[in-house]
């Protein structure tokens, strides 16, 4: 999460499908969120979800169908962008359509209380 810019990871749970998270802003003067970005989550659905309170582009995840939770590092300019994509309080077409994809590396694997 970014205090300063209302900036948080979401992540979908679809058993069956591909899963993402997305990095969303809240926008104050329409009181409304967009989406940033949208990342494929690749070890299934998002579970629970951990930010790195010191480094914005690392983010853990861990996923109910999986006995691990896995650290990610989410491209920086993604985490970083102050002025995201532009949002047009008019237009309320599908707003994942317009948000840019990126890629993200796994760093580590480890383990979690129930594997």
């Amino acid at each position: 999460a970014d205090r300063v810019d209302n900036r948080f990871l979401v992540g979908s749970s679809q058993v069956r499908g591909t899963n993402e998270l997305y990095a969303c802003r809240f926008h104050a003067e329409v009181n409304e969120i967009g989406i940033d970005a949208s990342i494929p989550h690749p070890t299934g659905p998002v579970q629970s979800i951990a930010c790195s309170p010191t480094d914005v582009s690392l983010v853990a995840t861990s996923s109910p169908s999986e006995s691990n939770a896995t650290l990610w590092k989410i491209p920086r300019d993604i985490m970083e962008d102050a002025g995201g994509i532009q949002y047009d309080e008019e237009d309320h077409n599908d707003a994942l359509g317009a948000a840019p994809r990126a890629a993200m590396d796994s760093i580590a694997t480890m383990p979690t209380e129930s594997g």
